[in-house]
């Protein structure tokens, strides 16, 4: 049986209207707008937007698991070693080897270029990309400039994989400080998806350098 679902995507409020219940407000409408249609529905929230929900009737069923790659253990090791000299020279050679080992990856006709600004490209990817029978929010030009071209607080970068002249994958991330976040990742490709990493990896590794 077929059913729709809903994927409840960014939660916002201006910060001169918090405390004032305008949230939770919100969150009853949308549930009474879920049943009214029948629904099925999740979010992955903040745990501010998450206090909100919770207390409208949503549930958790499951915790969201990020995955940490750590470019340079140096700071992990300082605790355990006598000098902080000889943790950063492990670090490094732990990058230096991290660095070969994702250089031994046969990467075919794939190249990598990192910029700030977004274009046309993009909507050509979406647009070509395939959507049926997947869970997927909007990636449309217009939506990537409201999530992170016009993001308030942060600047982003964009990591854009090419075979040819062709866009076939990008990565939005942002660097802060010796962390490095990916926040959007989509390929056209899903047996491309590994190669697209390790050239990130392998470039993230070199700017930290």
């Amino acid at each position: 049986e077929e059913r729709d679902f809903a994927v409840l995507g960014d939660i916002s409020l201006d910060r001169d209207f918090r405390g004032r219940g305008i949230s939770k407000e919100l969150f009853k409408f949308i549930n009474a707008y879920i049943e009214n249609n029948d629904f099925f529905a999740f979010v992955m929230p903040t745990p501010i937007a998450s206090r909100g929900l919770s207390s409208t009737g949503w549930v958790m069923l499951d915790r969201f698991v990020s995955y940490v790659l750590i470019f340079d253990p140096a700071e992990k090791l300082n605790p355990y070693l006598c000098t902080r000299k000889l943790s950063s020279l492990l670090g490094r050679l732990y990058r230096t080897a991290l660095y070969h080992y994702l250089s031994t990856r046969k990467i075919e006709n794939i190249s990598l270029q990192c910029t700030d600004s977004l274009d046309s490209s993009l909507d050509t990817l979406w647009g070509n990309f395939p959507k049926k029978d997947i869970v997927l929010g909007d990636r449309s030009l217009l939506s990537l400039h409201l999530r992170y071209t016009d993001h308030p607080n942060f600047r982003f970068s964009l990591a854009r994989f090419m075979k040819g002249r062709s866009l076939i994958g990008y990565i939005v991330y942002r660097n802060d400080g010796n962390i490095c976040r990916v926040y959007d990742f989509i390929a056209d490709n899903e047996n491309e998806i590994c190669s697209m990493l390790f050239l990130f990896l392998k470039h993230q590794i070199k700017n930290q350098d």
